[in-house]
């Protein structure tokens, strides 16, 4: 399970299944594509609603409507934690620093 606060509200995100993962597909799949290329404003604005979107599918009680209203630019650092931790969870990242693992190493989807 994650955890995720947005304007003082925690939400907690259910760990994905093959329902929750052909839902956020889309949208993990654009972040793969736009991976390191974020070099505009409106990049790193889709790159943030993208990753809310995925978190939302593992959300129960609130709409991806009602997160982008919620999310500030304060929230960002939450919500890529939050994301590499649901993607994780997912096994869709390995960890940062695998034991025996030097840094900079681990393979990684978006």
């Amino acid at each position: 399970m994650t955890e995720l606060t947005l304007a003082g509200v925690t939400h907690t995100i259910a760990p994905f299944r093959l329902r929750e993962l052909r839902l956020a597909a889309p949208a993990i799949d654009r972040l793969g594509e736009r991976a390191g290329k974020l070099s505009s404003v409106e990049a790193v604005a889709e790159t943030a609603a993208d990753m809310l979107a995925v978190l939302a599918v593992g959300m129960s009680g609130v709409s991806l409507e009602e997160l982008q209203a919620r999310v500030g630019l304060d929230d960002l650092d939450a919500l890529r934690a939050a994301f590499d931790q649901v993607m994780a969870e997912a096994g869709l990242r390995r960890p940062e620093h695998p034991a025996g693992e030097a840094p900079g190493t681990a393979a990684a989807v978006p």
